[in-house]
């Protein structure tokens, strides 16, 4: 409460200096030309009583100046399948996301009742469709003051737009719905109102507890009735639209499928990569400028499938051999003479290559990233694989279980060239005494193969936060004993 209270209360004049003085100097324009921040700050000594006033106004209920509010729009054409998107999370990845919907899509043919049915759900443009009405709803349920909700609403509804229209203003309006982005505020409230989906589907997901509903009408109806309600329909202003799929799907652009891996999933991959190529004019382009647009470009394509699916050798020889169909073309429509293969490209500049790395490699290293992304265990993936394939194991030790996802398979198939790279920081403990490599000198295991060894983490070999001795002399002749005797540093994870 005592927070609600101090966000109703208008700032002084130091907090508000202190917030004009943190404000990025080099930011956009404004609608008048200037920079409003580099302005504030440079003439800070002059406007500050101004300004002040402005602000205090605002919070003891006055409107905001029209130019405050006012922002351009510039119409760009659309590209076809555009590539650029963004929604970063620090500390997370989105390929962990396809990672757990390749994973669930495995299982979906076990055995329930009313069988199973996954649900896919595109929340489309969601910041510019959210409702006001809903957001100062939420915003109450949440128990913030109704002071701070107008304050907040005024923000919200105040903004005028104008077009630029052959480098003029074309008038200005307003909106009717949805947040800006850009815009501090904007996150911050998308969150509180997503809060409201996100308990909603809790709620329908502990009724039907599992990774999946059942699959029963009854279910499916409960199901579509609810994110039709308000919970949907109120939040981005439309309703939800149910429509029967099938697998394969498309899911953030990478192929979700059951069963063989089939070489037609990646002929959209092959084809856009054809089509770049197309795109450029190579007789104008230097033997070096195309190697850096191979390098630079053109290799993010199969890199992106890489990092979440593992691309068919097959598939792989065919983009690079358009790769050096490009590389060495003397014009649009001529492949021109080959001097070398692509094996040798690929090899380095003191071997007398070009320092190209073959995909086969990058592939390889995309499964060792997975494999020691799973290691970190910070992510939903990574745990829901722990406790599906590595139930009272060890993932180093774990046999390939006849029936696992081809996820599960491809880290175990890297795992053994993997674990000799991975290094344990040893921290409070809990990484396993035997099986982790935390001496960097291997695995203690390997030194000790006729012992019979379970999990056992490392801090069950120590004793009032130092190592217990005795208990190591009993297990190891004094030269492995002291190099066993690592610092630890109990504040930190492993």
């Amino acid at each position: 409460m005592r927070r609600i209270i101090k966000c109703s209360c208008g700032p002084d004049i130091s907090e508000l200096k202190e917030v004009v003085l943190s404000m990025k100097a080099n930011g956009t324009t404004g609608i008048d030309g200037f920079n409003n921040a580099q302005f504030y700050q440079s003439c800070w000594d002059i406007i500050e009583a101004d300004l002040f006033d402005v602000i205090s106004d605002f919070f003891t209920g006055g409107a905001i100046p029209k130019g405050a509010t006012s922002t351009t729009i510039t119409l760009i054409p659309k590209t076809k399948a555009p590539q650029c998107w963004g929604g970063f999370v620090q500390g997370r990845n989105v390929h962990h996301n396809i990672l757990s919907a390749q994973e669930v899509v495995h299982a979906i043919d076990k055995k329930s009742r009313g069988g199973n049915t996954m649900v896919k759900l595109d929340i489309s443009k969601a910041f510019d469709r959210l409702s006001w009405e809903f957001l100062q709803l939420i915003l109450k349920r949440f128990g913030f003051s109704q002071d701070w909700i107008d304050r907040v609403a005024t923000c919200i509804n105040s903004c005028w737009f104008s077009i630029i229209f052959n480098g003029e203003l074309a008038g200005y309006f307003q909106s009717k719905c949805g947040v800006r982005q850009g815009d501090p505020l904007s996150p911050s409230l998308f969150i509180i109102a997503e809060e409201y989906l996100i308990r909603g589907l809790d709620k329908i997901f502990s009724e039907y507890p599992g990774m999946y509903f059942n699959a029963a009408y009854e279910e499916i109806e409960s199901l579509h009735s609810t994110l039709s309600g308000c919970l949907w329909q109120n939040m981005v202003g439309r309703v939800t639209q149910f429509t029967k799929g099938s697998l394969p799907f498309k899911y953030l652009g990478i192929p979700i499928y059951k069963g063989k891996k089939h070489i037609f999933l990646f002929d959209e991959l092959v084809e856009k990569i054809r089509r770049k190529i197309g795109d450029w004019q190579v007789h104008k382009l230097s033997y070096a400028g195309r190697l850096t647009l191979i390098r630079d470009v053109l290799y993010a394509y199969p890199i992106y499938f890489m990092q979440s699916i593992q691309i068919p050798k097959f598939v792989l020889n065919r983009i690079e051999k358009l790769f050096n169909r490009f590389l060495w073309s003397a014009s649009d429509h001529s492949n021109g003479i080959r001097w070398c293969s692509w094996n040798k490209v690929c090899m380095l500049f003191e071997e007398g290559g070009l320092s190209v790395r073959s995909l086969h490699d990058i592939q390889k290293v995309c499964s060792m990233k997975i494999w020691f992304q799973f290691w970190k265990q910070t992510s939903l993936w990574s745990s829901f694989r722990v406790s599906k394939y590595c139930k009272n194991s060890h993932p180093s030790i774990r046999s390939i279980p006849a029936g696992c996802s081809k996820i599960w398979r491809r880290m175990q198939n890297i795992r053994d060239e993997a674990e000799p790279h991975l290094h344990w920081q040893i921290g409070q403990g809990d990484c396993d005494f035997w099986l982790d490599n935390w001496l960097s000198k291997g695995r203690l295991l390997d030194g000790n193969a006729h012992r019979e060894v379970g999990i056992a983490e490392i801090h069950k070999y120590c004793e009032n936060g130092a190592w217990n001795i005795d208990l190591l002399k009993g297990l190891f002749p004094k030269i492995i004993t002291d190099q066993i005797q690592v610092d630890i540093n109990h504040d930190t994870a492993d």
